[in-house]
């Protein structure tokens, strides 16, 4: 460790608890510094306070009168400023709060309340400075520390929006009860303890308090948090006052908190006392945009060290002598006394590092305290001599660097043409909110962290920690400097090679290079060969002649290692068998004297030599017994002997049953080892016999062939009878049973032993993976079975939507039933309009007669088919999804014309719309493709030229984004060619010979570098639009970035490839828009060919880029920038992506048609009747029930328009009509969903949903069933669960198979395609919004409902309306009617004679009453009454015997007549005789409102009168009528 003495480095990133020590140390006096020792609870925030809770009652808590004014002065001063609210300090909570100067009586506490007491009164200190920062009032103390008050963190929420508002967004409020997005309001609360920078150590689990596992951990972290902030920012929050002894608590609600938590502690203490109010530099004052708006300001410390130590911080020179410290004592002095910003560096360090009192960084002055945390830098060691030749690829035209030698982490620090980059990380160090993840690990102690440290362990220890980093840097420089070395290890070794060629020639005086044919050249590869092949078979020959130079020494040691390993195989056995040790050893004994007896001793000599030696002990023994013998007397002999026996015998026996019971323990072991040395021994013996007899081997292993048979047979037999006669299947199993039983045992016992770590490591476990599937839940867009099932328990109580769907669809269809009504309203009160404007028309009556139609919102009357058709055509892209299939062209050049006027921009409205059809026809390519990669692979597919068209018509206003790229790339010097060959043959204008590798040209490698450099400027402008306008690119775009996502999902495909999803729209239909279509806009180079080549390379290199690929071929050098910047891409990526409301403001967007007025269409006739009558031709592609049959198949009016000019048409929404079939999909999906979130919580399948709907029911499976309906009350009363003809979960799962087969079969969904992942993504995102499902048709239904109650209050003005203008018109013709006098004119004598002779010739005949009037064919023809007379030629030209010629005109007479103006009738008269007659007379009658109603609407122009003999034109009639009758 070469710099355990040096200090850190000048530009380090130290740890936020560094800081705050440096910082300590710089308020205190040098003299006045003493070891940390750990401080009391109400010591954490006065340093002053004399309180010592846990001693004696009767002097414990007393607080000085000083310190006592003081608070009451500080309390004072703030209170005035603030609100009336939180001015009384008695307001802050329930209990009574001592404000008279005199303490609590503490008295009747015991020692294990008071610690409860001081607890609770440190609860009562934040609560105050709560209430005084939020101006809001808390629950009482005891709701806070052990009730619900907390777990949603409103409260918390609320404070850091007081602090900071960046750092909360939103807060989710509180509710009724605690949900899932309450955990956002803590995570904002965890912004505000990072961008503090609270240590680990203090901070709190989210669990802690969502689930209120740990509400005491909460406090703490409180309690230090506004320490912290008290003490760095003085004066912008209220002060944390000490109420200990100060405030009273009920003895129930102690005893209740004590209850709640039976183990508490005292809070932890920074090491460090915080200043009292005293100390506090002004009043806090509220600020509009927040108390704390930069956490990187904040208020240092005066500074104790003189001037000379500004440039560095170095450790104080004590002599501190440790035993155990090898850096301690007069060496560690003498170190630092070395150690100045001159010396010399210590190992390969190039230059001396210090802990500065400034730490300059590449961060902004403000930055220097950073709350999150940090890592050193990696300082960079560099070999000029071995890279000085590399090739020099600089990020920037102003700095030639290399791009091969400067990693992404180097070259952010370099300078770049854009500021693009630097902005970037400025904004990620600022931005606190960048980083979203907020995953506290737990505190973790060991007995090193408890133990306090002094001063210079302290600094010694960080200087050791300095030394580790250091090496960690040499070590990565040197990883980087190899990973360099294997870029250019082409390079390396062809340079190796040449320089070792160099060299052998020079050293044979080679000079001139030997040019061979090939033959030679063949031949003198055979000839290096066979030399070659010479000097391996000599070495070879060599190593075989050693080995059998040294074969005996070789065996001997193969022999010493079989042994050795014997002998260790040997002694590991004999080591587990310590019961048989000493038997053994004698037995052992024996057998090594029996040994060598018989190696000594010949079998002749045995017995001589046993007898010799029974005699030398026999002879022995008589020696003892007489010396024995002598020293007793004769008296005493008889005894002596008699005692002899008697102890001979116990000892004898007492031997015997010793042995007995040892070898009885044992008895099995010492067969075997019996055994064992039997057959040892005959094995020796049968290998003598063996050497001794080789000539009769084959008989000897036939003999033992049969002997092995013989012995297999009968121990199979055996087994075989044991088998039969013992039930040895039985006895195995009990066994297992047993041996199961026994681990059994001893893991319960294991567990029990090591109970709290088994446990602690299970909730570590448990947490890890609650974690992980959170973060997954919320981060992955097509999360797993397993992370979802976690989550699913939170659905039971959110209810299902059928109720509201089922409002939802009577409104719906009270809604069309309505549209209905005043589609037929609007239709009478056309008629009635128009017969008003035939009566204006001839004169009966004039204009202010009636009133203005627009106030009553009815349309125009002119084409009504078309009004309606292209209504629907612009609200329901399903028509033109069926019409694609068929006739593509015909789609693609007129659906853009449906949506928008001719030569104008589309409004908000018809940009939904269009954006809409966009999208379906994108999900209709997906649902339609096998494969994601199928998708991102197809180019120009319908969905993108669409959006490609909008973008370039809609939004031209954007190009200005890509103008400054575009005159980049118009640049002439500027070049994106990366082909070395290429280059070479533009620089020297001829391709490069065979021999040359075109790179290895120093011109070329420039060019080469220069042009990457040039690309990846470019790449920085573009990605640059993106980063800027990224929130103000138009919104439709985003929806498709979107709808493409959420398809991807849903389709199964991973996060990258939804990603490639997305970029495929941004760069393939957004950038390449406004790139290659520039011509377009206006931009005067774009048909330049050098222009559109640089576009293509920029538009492939961006595709590679944001579809987050890697870069091959000559552009590899560039993967080092796309890995720095990937993340970056990947958060434009994210960002492109919008929320559910747009969909809905679309959806609602019908409904607002409805209501207001009428929206418009202009569009050129001819293309209005091509669609018209392209749709009319394929009805037959369209269900038989759709509107649309009955809209194109009775309008005859619309075909009747001219091709030439426009159209202005009123579209009609009455039109519409809510499908009842998408009504029941969408309940019957939700009940599958439903059905499928229950399943996950019964069986545990965790691969995917289809295999969980078709694996098999299992027992258990039903109880599991029965005891989650037993616990969900709510869902057994699911109307999907009390559906079923039996409720088990055999019937739930059967229902959802046919279920989701009925979806299947309506195109909703494909299970075999995505393993229905689509319905999982849906429910996860159900987790994240439980009731965003009700929330939206809730909505909906409050929109049906409006519209509904708006149309019918419409109808119900119409039909006043209505009958107004019928009793206008019907007052207009009476008052004509009695106008006018129809009674006819008096006859003379003879007309009366002359009509009695009539009568009286023609009996049968009718004659007309009242005024009548006669005309004849002729006039009547002419004024074009009369078109036609059955069987009568009318104005036929005939030729005269006196030359005259003339139309010829029967001679017949009609005869109009009527009595009342109301009803008339027509008489035809044939007055021809004879032959010449064809017709009778005969009468027929019309009324006058038939005759006008058939001049509106579906005008009847011709009528049939007079038995069809007639034909009549209605128009000419009327006109008659009125002119003769009526004037």
């Amino acid at each position: 460790m070469a710099g355990l003495g040096i200090s850190p480095q000048s530009n380090s990133k130290v740890n936020p608890f560094i800081n705050r020590y440096v910082g300590n140390l710089d308020s205190v006096e040098p003299e006045t510094i003493t070891p940390l020792k750990s401080m009391s609870t109400n010591k954490l925030n006065f340093q002053t306070s004399k309180i010592t809770p846990l001693k004696s009652p009767y002097n414990s808590l007393y607080l000085s009168d000083s310190m006592n004014s003081n608070d009451k002065e500080n309390k004072l001063s703030f209170t005035s400023k603030s609100p009336s609210k939180v001015q009384s300090p008695a307001s802050f909570s329930k209990y009574k709060l001592n404000t008279t100067g005199t303490l609590v009586d503490l008295s009747h506490y015991s020692k294990e309340d008071l610690k409860y007491y001081e607890f609770m009164c440190r609860v009562a200190e934040v609560k105050r400075w709560i209430e005084q920062l939020i101006k809001e009032d808390l629950p009482s103390e005891i709701e806070l520390c052990a009730g619900d008050a907390l777990r949603n963190g409103v409260f918390l929420a609320q404070m850091t929006q007081a602090i900071n508002p960046e750092l909360v967004p939103s807060i989710f409020p509180a509710g009724n009860k605690l949900q899932f997005k309450h955990t956002q309001n803590i995570n904002a609360f965890f912004s505000l303890v990072e961008n503090v920078g609270v240590p680990d150590s203090f901070r709190f689990e989210s669990q802690d308090l969502y689930n209120k596992k740990d509400l005491p951990q909460v406090f703490e972290t409180l309690h230090i948090l506004i320490t912290i902030i008290t003490k760095k920012w003085p004066g912008k929050t209220p002060v944390l006052s000490n109420l200990s002894g100060q405030i009273e608590f009920d003895m129930e609600d102690v005893k209740k908190c004590k209850r709640t938590w039976p183990r508490i502690r005292d809070f932890k203490s920074l090491g460090k006392s915080l200043p009292t109010t005293s100390a506090v530099q002004s009043p806090f004052k509220e600020k509009p945009s927040g108390l704390i708006n930069d956490f990187g300001k904040f208020a240092k410390p005066p500074t104790q060290f003189n001037s000379s130590m500004d440039k560095s911080f170095i450790t104080p020179k004590k002599n501190i002598i440790n035993n155990n410290n090898p850096y301690s004592g007069t060496k560690n002095t003498a170190l630092y006394n070395r150690i100045t910003p001159d010396s010399e560096p210590l190992g390969e360090l190039k230059s001396p590092v210090f802990i500065t009192k400034n730490l300059s960084s590449p961060l902004n002055d403000n930055d220097s305290y950073r709350p999150s945390s940090m890592y050193l830098p990696t300082p960079t060691f560099k070999d000029r001599d071995v890279f000085e030749k590399t090739p020099q690829l600089s990020y920037s035209p102003t700095k030639s660097t290399s791009l091969s030698y400067y990693s992404p982490s180097i070259t952010k620090h370099l300078s770049y043409d854009t500021d693009f980059y630097k902005r970037r990380s400025q904004t990620r160090r600022e931005d606190v909110e960048y980083y979203r993840s907020f995953n506290y690990s737990p505190s973790r102690y060991s007995p090193v962290r408890r133990k306090k440290m002094t001063e210079d362990e302290f600094l010694e220890t960080i200087i050791k920690l300095q030394s580790q980093c250091r090496g960690s840097n040499v070590r990565f420089n040197f990883y980087m400097q190899g990973r360099l070395i294997d870029l250019f290890s082409n390079e390396i070794n062809s340079l190796q090679a040449k320089s070792q060629g160099f060299l052998l020639r020079k050293k044979m005086n080679i000079r001139k290079t030997i040019r061979m044919t090939q033959e030679e050249s063949d031949s003198q590869n055979r000839l290096q060969a066979l030399l070659s092949g010479n000097h391996i078979r000599n070495e070879m020959d060599i190593l075989r002649i050693k080995c059998l130079r040294y074969e005996k020494e070789n065996i001997k040691l193969q022999s010493l290692t079989r042994a050795a390993v014997i002998r260790h195989k040997v002694t590991r056995t004999l080591a587990t068998i310590e019961q048989v040790k000493d038997p053994l050893e004698k037995l052992q004994a024996l057998i090594r004297g029996i040994s060598i007896r018989n190696v000594l001793i010949n079998n002749t000599f045995k017995k001589n030599v046993v007898t010799l030696q029974n005699r030398i002990k026999a002879s022995l023994i008589r020696r003892r017994l007489a010396s024995i013998k002598l020293t007793c007397s004769n008296e005493s002999k008889g005894h002596v002997e008699f005692l002899q026996v008697t102890v001979r015998s116990a000892i004898v026996r007492r031997n015997i049953h010793n042995k007995i019971t040892k070898l009885q323990s044992c008895s099995e072991t010492i067969t075997k080892l019996s055994a064992r040395l039997v057959g040892n021994h005959l094995r020796k013996g049968f290998k003598c016999l063996e050497l001794e007899n080789t000539y009769s081997m084959d008989e000897l292993n036939q003999f033992q062939g049969l002997v092995k048979g013989l012995l297999v047979r009968y121990a199979l037999d055996l087994v075989d009878d044991i088998v039969e006669n013992n039930n040895l299947v039985s006895m195995q199993a009990l066994v297992r049973g047993n041996m199961v039983r026994v681990l059994l045992a001893e893991q319960s016992n294991f567990y029990h032993r090591n109970e709290r770590s088994v446990v602690m490591i299970q909730n570590k476990v448990r947490m890890f993976l609650q974690r992980k599937a959170y973060n997954e839940l919320m981060e992955s867009p097509n999360p797993s079975l397993w992370t979802v099932r976690k989550y699913t328990h939170l659905l039971n109580d959110i209810g299902s939507i059928e109720d509201i769907q089922n409002k939802l669809e009577g409104s719906q269809a009270s809604l069309d039933a309505e549209n209905m009504k005043k589609e037929k309203l609007q239709k009478l009160i056309r008629q009635e309009m128009d017969i008003l404007k035939v009566l204006e028309r001839y004169g009966i009556c004039d204009n202010t007669n009636y009133g203005s139609q627009q106030q009553y919102l009815v349309p125009n009357s002119k084409n009504p088919g078309l009004r309606k058709l292209f209504f629907l055509l612009q609200v329901n892209p399903t028509y033109w999804k069926h019409m694609y299939e068929n006739h593509p062209q015909f789609v693609e050049n007129n659906i853009y014309l449906s949506f928008t006027t001719v030569n104008q921009l589309m409004g908000e409205r018809e940009k939904v719309y269009f954006i809409r059809l966009v999208g379906e026809l994108l999900q209709n390519q997906i649902t339609h493709t096998h494969a994601i990669a199928t998708v991102l692979n197809e180019s120009e597919q319908f969905w993108e030229r669409l959006l490609k068209t909008f973008l370039e018509r809609e939004y031209a206003s954007l190009f200005p984004l890509f103008v400054p790229v575009l005159e980049y790339l118009s640049n002439d010097t500027i070049d994106f060619e990366s082909n070395p060959a290429v280059i070479y043959q533009e620089i020297y204008g001829v391709p490069p010979p065979s021999t040359l590798v075109p790179i290895e040209d120093s011109h070329v490698k420039d060019l080469f570098v220069a042009n990457l450099r040039n690309l990846w400027h470019a790449i920085e402008m573009v990605a640059e639009v993106f980063t800027r306008k990224g929130q103000s690119l138009p919104i439709e775009l985003r929806y498709i970035c979107t709808k493409i996502f959420g398809l991807a999902a849903d389709k199964n495909a991973n996060e990258f490839d939804s990603l490639r999803c997305v970029s495929k729209v941004l760069i393939g239909s957004f950038v390449e828009t406004y790139l290659i279509r520039s011509e377009e806009f206006g931009f005067e180079h774009a048909r330049d060919n050098k222009i559109k080549a640089k576009i293509q390379i920029l538009l492939s290199v961006l595709f590679s880029l944001f579809e987050l690929k890697r870069f091959e071929g000559y552009f590899e050098p560039l993967n080092q920038y796309s890995d720095e910047i990937r993340t970056h891409i990947r958060d434009i990526i994210y960002s492109m992506l919008i929320g559910p409301e747009y969909e809905q403001d679309g959806d609602r967007m019908i409904y607002r048609d409805m209501s207001s007025e009428a929206p418009k269409l202009e569009i050129l006739s001819a293309k209005a009747r091509e669609v018209f009558k392209m749709f009319k031709d394929n009805l037959s592609q369209y269900p038989e029930r759709d509107i649309i049959h009955e809209l194109l198949s009775g309008s005859k009016e619309d075909m009747d328009i001219s091709n030439s000019g426009r159209l202005l048409l009123e579209l009609d929404p009455s039109v519409y009509r809510f499908l009842v079939t998408d009504d029941k999909m969408r309940k019957l999906y939700d009940q599958t969903k439903r059905s499928l979130t229950y399943m996950t919580q019964i069986e545990d399948v965790d691969t995917n949903l289809f295999d969980l709907v078709v694996s098999s029911v299992l027992p258990e499976d039903e109880e599991n069933f029965e005891i989650f309906l037993n616990k969900n009350r709510r869902v057994a009363e699911d109307p999907v669960i009390k559906s079923l003809d039996t409720i088990n979960y055999f019937t739930l799962k059967e229902t959802t198979l046919r279920k989701i087969r009925e979806l299947e079969s309506a195109n909703i969904i494909c299970s075999t395609d995505n393993q229905l992942q689509n319905i999982l993504n849906d429910i996860a995102n159900t987790i994240k919004n439980p009731y965003y499902a009700i929330d939206y048709v809730g909505q909906e239904l409050e929109f049906t409902q409006i519209t509904l109650e708006k149309i019918s209050k419409l109808n119900r003005d119409l039909e006043v309306y209505l009958k107004e203008t019928k009793r206008s018109i019907e007052h207009t013709i009476k008052n004509l009617q009695r106008s006018r006098d129809f009674v006819p004119q008096s006859k003379s004598t003879f007309g009366n004679i002359k009509s009695a002779v009539k009568k009286v010739g023609h009996k049968d005949m009718q004659e007309l009453s009242g005024l009548k009037f006669r005309w004849t064919t002729r006039q009547l023809y002419e004024k074009g009454v009369v078109e036609k007379i059955s069987g009568e030629r009318l104005a036929e030209q005939t030729v005269k015997v006196f030359g005259s010629s003339g139309p010829k005109y029967p001679d017949i007479i009609f005869k109009i007549s009527t009595s009342n103006g109301s009803v008339f009738g027509i008489q035809l008269v044939d007055k021809r005789k004879g032959p010449e007659k064809k017709h009778s007379d005969t009468v027929d009658s019309f009324t006058f409102e038939k005759l006008l109603a058939s001049q509106v609407g579906n005008k009847e122009k011709k009528w049939q009168l007079l038995n069809s003999k007639v034909s009549v034109d209605t128009s000419k009639l009327l006109q008659l009528v009125v002119q003769t009758f009526f004037r």
